[in-house]
């Protein structure tokens, strides 16, 4: 299994990351990345995160590695989002896709992946990562328990964070 994560969907989809990218998007981003490192460490979870190149130049996406994790920034003529595409259609049910971004959630339906929204990840992680997020108690009801099931394309997704909880 691989984790593909829209990158700055995720930044300035929770509110720890995008109140610090208003201050500075640097540290912001290297937060983000510090957190995904974690939850690689702590689960062995295979993880990959986009992000736009706004400098575009070259034909191959550039890559580098953060503490296990892969960074992609998206080729010349490329979006993120389009790199992720073409690799939720390179892997097909492999990958689960962290994004809220609507499109690449049809996108990731249409290639046979399960995804989560960028909120429902960082609270799973959370969790996982045995720290405190803002709104534990519907992080708790949302992981465990038959209150909470998702929807189908959901499921492999959840039950991937799931397997790394104690109860």
């Amino acid at each position: 299994m691989q984790w593909l994560i829209d990158g700055y969907n995720l930044m300035r989809g929770v509110s720890r990351f995008a109140n610090l990218e208003l201050q500075n998007p640097t540290k912001a981003k290297q937060d983000l990345l510090n957190f995904l490192e974690a939850f690689h460490q702590a689960t062995g979870e295979k993880v990959q995160v986009y992000f736009d190149r706004y400098n575009q130049v070259g034909n191959i996406p550039l890559q580098e590695e953060h503490g296990g994790i892969s960074v992609f920034y998206s080729r010349g003529g490329y979006t993120a989002d389009e790199e992720m595409i073409l690799q939720m259609r390179e892997r097909g049910e492999q990958a689960l896709v962290v994004t809220s971004d609507r499109e690449i959630q049809r996108a990731a339906k249409a290639s046979r992946c399960s995804y989560l929204e960028a909120r429902e990840f960082y609270e799973g992680v959370m969790e996982i990562l045995h720290q405190s997020a803002d709104d534990k108690d519907a992080t708790n009801s949302r992981l465990k328990g038959n209150a909470f099931r998702p929807k189908e394309e959901k499921r492999k997704a959840f039950g991937r964070l799931k397997k790394f909880l104690q109860y």
